[in-house]
């Protein structure tokens, strides 16, 4: 029996060993993961920056633009129709904010599909029975 635990200690130890000696290359191909998401940040401030803004009634909707057509037109009639000329919370006006959509747009497109199997599982399984 305390072979078999002496077996298990070593197997932990060097499992332990390659994890700690792995880290850096994980930190490498994060570095590179980075910068590619630098790099199309920029890209989506460029393209992106400033066009998500948009008219907004007190309740949140957006107004149509045949409506208000501009932010000079909602910001003349914010006072008779109450309007405002608001920015969502996720937009590509700098890089820090493109970063955090670009973030997002990744990991719902990763686990969606992993949210959704599990729900599934869930639902499927027998529940036990109350007694």
């Amino acid at each position: 029996m305390e072979g078999a635990s002496d077996r298990l200690c070593c197997v932990m130890q060097v499992v332990v060993n390659a994890l700690i000696q792995a880290i850096p290359a994980i930190f490498n191909v994060l570095l590179v993961c980075l910068v590619f998401w630098l790099i199309f940040s920029i890209m989506g401030v460029n393209l992106f920056g400033g066009r998500f803004r948009s008219c907004v009634d007190a309740a949140g909707n957006v107004i149509n633009s045949s409506i208000i057509a501009g932010e000079l037109e909602c910001r003349n009639k914010s006072a008779e129709m109450n309007v405002t000329w608001k920015n969502p919370l996720i937009n590509f006006d700098n890089v820090l904010t493109a970063y955090l959509a670009l973030f997002q747009v990744v990991w719902l497109s990763i686990l969606s599909p992993l949210v959704a199997v599990s729900f599934l599982t869930v639902r499927d399984c027998a529940r036990p029975a109350l007694s």
